[in-house]
C-alpha cells in the first residue's frame, strides 16, 4: 500500500558500486556520489509505484561485465537482460496484465544504468 505521503527517488550506490533507485516515502534522501538527488513524485498511484519497483531490481542486476569479462554491452547476456524488462508488465485493477517496456526503452534504460554507474 503506497503511503500519503510523497515519494522521493534517488540513486544510490550498492556495495558492488551499481547504482539503484531506491523510493523513500519518509522525505528522507540518500547521498549519491557527494550529490543530493531526488525527484518528488506526487502521484498516488499504486501501478506507478510496481512499475518502478519491478525496473529498478531489474536494473540494479544488471552486471558491468559478462561472465567473460567483456562488457555487457558487447555480450549475449545484455539481451537477457533487455528481455527481462520487456516482459514486465502491471495488473490493473481490472485484473488485465498490461506491458510497458518496448524493445528501444529497454535497451535504453540499461544503457543509461551503465552509464551513470560510470559518473
Amino acid at each position: 500500500m503506497l503511503l500519503k505521503s510523497s515519494i522521493y527517488i534517488y540513486k544510490q550506490k550498492n556495495q558492488q558500486n551499481q547504482a539503484n533507485l531506491i523510493l523513500d516515502t519518509s522525505y528522507n534522501y540518500l547521498i549519491s556520489m557527494g550529490e543530493r538527488k531526488k525527484m518528488k513524485i506526487q502521484s498516488k498511484s499504486k501501478i506507478l509505484q510496481e512499475i518502478f519497483t519491478k525496473v529498478d531490481q531489474i536494473l540494479s542486476k544488471v552486471p558491468d561485465n559478462d561472465y567473460n569479462g567483456n562488457p555487457i554491452e558487447d555480450s549475449y547476456e545484455f539481451g537477457r537482460y533487455q528481455g527481462e524488462l520487456k516482459k514486465l508488465f502491471y495488473t490493473t485493477q481490472e485484473g488485465n496484465h498490461r506491458t510497458f517496456i518496448s524493445d528501444d526503452m529497454a535497451k535504453d534504460l540499461i544503457h543509461d544504468e551503465l552509464f551513470e554507474r560510470k559518473q
